[in-house]
């Protein structure tokens, strides 16, 4: 009886593996149908993602590996937390909170990381301590006046302002002063009998130059989360804002309103590189002439935020791009910024070429510049008026290294070194107020172009030049 038992629970099994399988060729059979089916156009329709995802998921513009928090996102969080715990949520950054209310100090790990060799910075000036590279992430400035935070996860930039960054960088930036007046509080209270009080007021602009200002306070205090005892801590933080435009000398505005009617008939901006006073500058024009602006990964880097409602434009790898029916060819020049470009302009006929950044002259400047019927040439300074200027040695040392600036004598070697066949104007650019004169940028040029003199201009750092007709 028990054997016929096991008989017919095995026949059974076999005849249900038998009808799956021919259910599973009936749907093979099926498949095959449809895959023999032809099929007319197909039409794939996309649209573009959000570049900002309440604050957290930013969009990055720069070939590294980064990740961004703004304002938008840190408002979410728990009112005076460090800026540390709020970054915890990128990926690669690991914080340690020592309290819920992060004044009791923590752990930064980065990449496997800890804080000593993680680079700490706001508004780019270093925090770590200089003795031993230590992060006090329980002083940090309140998250309310904080425009933006970021992570660099990936290889360290040689520019990077610390000597403890092996592990990454963090850096976090001052909110700027609203142009209009206006204020704000708030009260937070918690457990632990967590007490937190802050105000701002935002003087608006005020004076002839578009000065303005923020003045903030904050008062938390707590019953400590292990022991006995209270934690108290005041900040006081304020900020004033100048706008210096786009020449780092305070004449922006001068600059900018002799510029105002070309800049009025303009197409676009093409930025080759500044110090970040030049960013506001640049970025104010094109917003006020709704002009695109053209500049590389590198000189975008750290300033997104200024070119927020700005049309720019990113340079791929130094290709030639085309502007209102003009070729413009960039070219890499050895100078202290991150990926500099000087550029060569031209309509099929005519040439220009602008150099005003760089430490040396290379071969490939050589190629670049030669058979150009105009010439922007920076003359910086004159060696022997640096030498003995009141500049601190270390920064006479960059002007005159290999990525500084173009003394007078190297402008005219590099100047003697190109083909000058169809060369009618010279521009003498970017001159020091302290440490040149214009009379000696002319004579270095002149001695190369023969003593003609009538082709060699003088660019004035107040008002530029006037316009040059090339035949």
């Amino acid at each position: 009886m028990t054997n016929r038992k096991r008989v017919f629970w095995a026949t059974t099994a076999l005849f249900t593996g038998l009808m799956a399988a021919g259910a599973a060729s009936a749907q093979s059979t099926g498949t095959e149908a449809t895959e023999a089916t032809r099929l007319g156009e197909v039409v794939v329709t996309g649209t573009r993602g959000p570049r900002n995802i309440d604050g957290l998921a930013v969009a990055e513009t720069v070939a590294k590996t980064r990740n961004t928090v703004n304002q938008e996102f840190i408002a979410t969080q728990t009112p005076g937390q460090t800026i540390l715990q709020t970054l915890n949520l990128t990926p690669g950054l690991s914080f340690t909170n020592a309290d819920p209310y992060g004044s009791s100090g923590g752990n930064i790990r980065l990449r496997g990381f800890d804080g000593n060799r993680v680079s700490l910075t706001f508004d780019g000036i270093p925090l770590n301590d200089t003795g031993n590279y230590a992060t006090y992430t329980n002083q940090q400035l309140d998250p309310e006046l904080i425009e933006r935070a970021s992570v660099n996860t990936g290889t360290t930039d040689v520019d990077s302002p610390t000597a403890s960054a092996t592990g990454g960088t963090i850096n976090y930036v001052t909110r700027r002063p609203a142009s209009e007046f206006g204020g704000w509080g708030q009260a937070s209270f918690g457990s632990f009998d967590y007490q937190r009080f802050m105000f701002l007021i935002d003087t608006g602009e005020f004076g002839p130059m578009g000065t303005s200002a923020w003045f903030a306070y904050s008062g938390t205090d707590y019953d400590k989360f292990k022991g006995l005892g209270e934690i108290r801590k005041d900040q006081w933080n304020a900020r004033v804002w100048q706008p210096l435009g786009d020449n780092g000398d305070g004449a922006a505005d001068l600059v900018l309103a002799g510029t105002t009617v070309a800049a009025g008939r303009g197409t676009a901006v093409v930025f080759a590189t500044g110090a970040a006073t030049e960013f506001g500058g640049v970025a104010r024009l094109a917003r006020r002439f709704d002009l695109p602006v053209w500049l590389t990964y590198g000189t975008l880097s750290g300033f997104e935020s200024l070119f927020a409602d700005v049309d720019a434009r990113v340079i791929e790898g130094y290709c030639a791009f085309e502007v209102g029916g003009i070729e413009v060819l960039p070219f890499p020049v050895p100078h202290d910024a991150r990926e500099p470009a000087q550029f060569v302009f031209g309509d099929g006929v005519r040439r220009l070429g602008v150099l005003t950044d760089t430490g040396e002259a290379t071969r490939h400047m050589e190629r670049m510049l030669s058979c150009c019927d105009a010439l922007v040439l920076e003359c910086n300074h004159d060696p022997d008026m640096l030498r003995e200027s009141s500049y601190p040695q270390p920064v006479k040392d960059r002007i005159a290294g290999r990525y500084g600036h173009l003394d007078n004598g190297a402008a005219a070697q590099l100047l003697a070194s190109l083909d000058r066949s169809r060369l009618q104007h010279v521009v003498a650019a970017h001159l020091s107020q302290q440490n040149n004169r214009p009379e000696l940028a002319r004579a270095a040029l002149g001695a190369v172009l023969g003593g003609d003199h009538e082709r060699i201009r003088i660019a004035e750092q107040e008002r530029g030049f006037d316009w040059i007709a090339v035949d």
